[in-house]
């Protein structure tokens, strides 16, 4: 008998996607055996991939990725992510069936359980900073001319 997680169907598209959008780096860091996830990394075409890691391990792997001088975005739907959801710059919980510990950490609970929804959310986050950006130079412009 195996057992197995499946891949989501539109991970491969979702990783294109992010990438297009800006992300430069993507680790997939897991608690499965090394082979299983070399092979999974490998399919997906990730930069790196960390594997056997616990808990505490994962938000070690935050924090080195932290290190490297940019943002990091940690996205997990199991218990074991809540700490990494939490020590990351944005936790995105995939919420439809992960853990509570999971959500309650993330900043971002997504409660659709697609990944594809990860990339619509990152083009709402840009579009809402870049209309808050532009509000801040017209309401200080309009002060100024007032």
């Amino acid at each position: 008998m195996l057992l197995a997680d499946q891949i989501r169907p539109e991970a491969g598209c979702v990783l294109r996607h992010l990438r297009e959008t800006g992300i430069a780096r993507i680790v997939l860091v897991t608690g499965d055996r090394a082979d299983l996830a070399a092979g999974v990394g490998a399919f997906l075409g990730v930069d790196d991939v960390i594997s056997e890691m616990k808990p505490e391990d994962k938000t070690s792997a935050v924090e080195k990725e932290r290190a490297r001088g940019r943002p990091v975005l940690m996205i997990g739907d199991g218990v074991n992510d809540a700490p990494a959801l939490a020590a990351a710059d944005v936790g995105i919980a995939m919420g439809a069936r992960g853990a509570a510990a999971s959500s309650e950490a993330a900043d971002v609970v997504i409660l659709v359980d697609r990944l594809d929804r990860l990339v619509d959310a990152l083009h709402i986050a840009r579009r809402s900073r870049r209309i808050a950006v532009q509000s801040v130079y017209v309401g200080t412009g309009l002060s100024v001319a007032a």
